[in-house]
């Protein structure tokens, strides 16, 4: 796994008004949609690894939520791990994607989005929270479930403790493991990123995975059944 420098380029807002760093990192350690960064400061002040969720990929960086207890500056250098795991893979042949943030920040689906309007799919986005502007070319149905009978991909973001509340029968997620392709970016602290540790382990049984070498988009089908 890639270690790297990146610098704090600026402290922003998400689109949906939450608190985000803007990084400046290499080309070469740059994640896909649905992938994480884990960082940290050089110095060692940090005791883990916090983990980043990015909200936009630029050409020279990224913007990333900034992780709760993260208290970085403009011009502060990170020592990043990453990117972690696997991201979105959604085939060149769906052309109806459908993205639901199921108790999670919706900013995190906006790389997905992005990719999906880059490709030139159609592509619908729902929310259980309220969306933040969105480009025109995105539609914004009010109620999820019928987007599911038109949609050919689905990609989720969502937590184990969403998962744990409503359950893998929950309406949302039994249409939407209907068959087609459907994967899931499961929201949730990875400590350590190589696999050790085990804490990052989403599904259970033979299904089970470690987000941080098989995940953290996983197939839906390993969180229903």
């Amino acid at each position: 796994m890639r270690r790297t420098l990146a610098r704090v380029a600026s402290l922003v807002l998400s689109p949906s008004g939450m608190a985000a760093a803007r990084l400046v990192l290499p080309t070469a350690a740059m994640p896909v949609p649905g992938q994480v960064m884990l960082a940290c400061r050089p110095s060692g002040d940090d005791s883990l690894r916090h983990t980043l969720l990015p909200i936009a990929l630029h050409a020279d960086g990224l913007t990333a939520l900034q992780p709760e207890g993260a208290s970085w500056q403009p011009g502060e250098l990170l020592d990043l791990l990453g990117p972690v795991g696997h991201g979105f893979r959604p085939s060149t042949a769906r052309r109806r994607w459908l993205l639901a943030a199921l108790g999670v920040d919706p900013d995190i689906l906006l790389p997905l989005m992005d990719m999906g309007i880059g490709r030139g799919v159609s592509v619908a986005m729902w929310a259980e929270s309220p969306l933040p502007p969105l480009p025109p070319q995105v539609e914004v149905p009010s109620d999820v479930e019928p987007v599911l009978d038109w949609a050919d991909y689905v990609g989720l973001a969502l937590t184990p403790d969403w998962l744990d509340a409503n359950g893998p029968d929950g309406s949302i997620l039994k249409a939407a493991s209907r068959p087609r392709l459907a994967e899931a970016l499961v929201i949730l602290p990875i400590p350590c990123g190589t696999g050790i540790c085990g804490a990052c382990a989403v599904g259970g049984g033979r299904t089970a995975r470690r987000a941080c070498i098989d995940g953290p988009v996983v197939a839906l089908e390993d969180l229903t059944r």
